[in-house]
């Protein structure tokens, strides 16, 4: 019996090596995850480990790569917009208050 060229032997115990890109998309997950605790810096990292993994997964058409890789920028992006949306508000809501205080100062 000959195998065929890029067959996988996984019903005869030999396992798929695992490649660059699912690493680096497990990774992202892993960062995505830890920005809801560490705010910024593991999601800045998620993104940036999901975009080049999913970059080289493209490249050797790595199914489960650019699927861990895209749940990683994707979400970190998300993640991203909806920190800078919260701390946007923030502001705005202290600006609220500062405004109101000049204006109760002013007595208008």
């Amino acid at each position: 019996m000959f195998a065929a060229p890029g067959a996988w032997a996984g019903a005869r115990g030999v396992s798929q090596p695992t490649s660059t890109a699912t690493v680096l998309g497990a990774i992202g997950c892993v960062c995505l995850v830890l920005g809801f605790i560490i705010p910024l810096l593991p999601t800045v990292a998620a993104f940036v480990l999901g975009v080049i993994g999913a970059g080289q997964a493209r490249e050797t058409s790595d199914e489960t790569g650019l699927l861990l890789s895209r749940i990683s920028w994707i979400g970190a992006l998300v993640l991203l917009v909806i920190g800078f949306v919260f701390i946007g508000a923030l502001l705005a809501f202290i600006g609220t208050i500062g405004w109101s205080a000049v204006w109760h100062e002013l007595n208008l």
